[in-house]
């Protein structure tokens, strides 16, 4: 990353984002250049039998606010710590090595992951793209996590970011503060319309608008227990486009058929027969594709779901606790074994998985769905979102 380093912690679940060296040491550099000139412009007045304090104050008004903020931004340094185990995202002020403020805010309070920026109207273009990844509350508050990295690397601290939190991403064009903008919709309407339509234009991304970045599936699936032909009402929710799980059945049949290697196309197959009552043919699917990708944890989630609706109870445990190896993270693994094991009147078991539930549920949705299943209520196992 271009402005922050980042650290992963995979066994706590916690993501720090720091100051990057390279850009402290550059602005201690430009603080130092401004005390070196500082130095030069105030020699000549305080050399001599006199001051000249008209002239002292002129140079410390010229280069001493320059100087104070070049010197604050090298030795006061803010920190992004993203929790997932208390659920929490703190913002940590130091003066150096010391500890001056820390805001903690739930993920609760989060409203999305914003990724925004643009790209130069083209290659020869003399600006350099520019991106900036936010967390923005649901006051609006936004809270700064990156910025200047390459799109990739936002793109990729966006979903890093969202797959921790459990709240979506989605990137943005340019937009305007908001008092600006409603105060030019009131006096010039139709500028202000030309204007957005113009920098959008030129920027290729519409101004003010957003696309999300993913879009959840139904995780509705067969009651535990009861015959697979529920599985016929199971309606998934349409995917983004550009997913491979928004392709037509046809289209992945063709897929497999011509790539015995492309493990994606076969597990979107596999949600689409599931989801269609196939379930045998969706088992073997949800095989094939681990067999090509073994650290698929979210068809191996599914196998486990599909296996249980065929009442093959060990089997379906045994690819839940598989999933949670490859994903200690996963809500609706840990949701899936801890109902099953619950029917299975194993409650020591069942009580430790309802437990890891609730700590990695992810939003109202997930919390309540956790605490509803930790206190008695049937609900039928989940796919895992797509």
């Amino acid at each position: 990353m271009a402005a922050l380093k980042m650290r992963e912690n995979l066994a706590t679940g916690t993501l720090t984002l720091e100051p990057a060296t390279g850009a402290r040491l550059g602005n201690l550099a430009f603080g130092l250049m401004w005390l070196v000139m500082l130095a030069v412009l105030l020699l000549p007045s305080v050399s001599g039998k006199t001051i000249d304090w008209i002239n002292v104050i002129l140079v410390l008004v010229f280069a001493l606010v320059p100087f104070t903020s070049a010197f604050l931004a090298a030795l006061v340094s803010a920190s992004i710590v993203i929790d997932r185990t208390s659920r929490s995202l703190a913002r940590v002020r130091r003066f150096v090595f010391v500890p001056l403020s820390t805001t903690t805010y739930s993920f609760n309070e989060l409203d999305k992951i914003e990724l925004q920026g643009y790209r130069p109207p083209s290659q020869n273009a003399r600006v350099a793209e520019m991106w900036l990844v936010n967390a923005v509350m649901r006051d609006g508050k936004r809270i700064q996590l990156n910025r200047q990295g390459t799109e990739e690397e936002m793109q990729q601290l966006a979903q890093k970011v969202s797959n921790l939190t459990g709240v979506r991403w989605e990137e943005v064009g340019v937009q305007f503060p908001t008092a600006i903008k409603t105060v030019l919709e009131k006096i010039a309407p139709e500028q202000m319309k030309e204007l957005e339509q113009t920098l959008a234009d030129k920027l290729g991304a519409p101004i003010g608008e957003s696309e999300p970045a993913e879009m959840p599936m139904s995780t509705a699936t067969t009651v535990m227990n009861e015959p697979a032909s529920a599985l016929e009402s199971v309606q998934p929710t349409a995917p983004l486009a550009d997913s491979v799980h928004a392709l037509a059945t046809s289209a992945l049949e063709k897929r497999v058929a011509e790539n015995a290697m492309d493990s994606d196309a076969r597990y979107a197959l596999a949600r689409k027969v599931h989801a269609n009552g196939q379930v045998d043919r969706a088992i073997g699917l949800y095989q094939e594709t681990l067999r090509i990708d073994p650290t698929n944890s979210e068809a191996q989630n599914d196998l486990g779901v599909a296996l249980q609706s065929r009442g093959k109870r060990a089997e379906a445990e045994a690819a839940y606790r598989r999933a949670i190896a490859l994903d200690p993270f996963s809500f609706t693994a840990h949701l899936n074994l801890a109902l099953l094991l619950s029917a299975l009147n194993r409650g020591a078991e069942a009580s430790q998985e309802f437990y890891q539930t609730r700590k990695n549920a992810r939003g109202n949705e997930e919390t309540r769905l956790a605490e509803a299943a930790s206190t008695g209520t049937k609900m039928p196992p989940r796919l895992s979102k797509v």
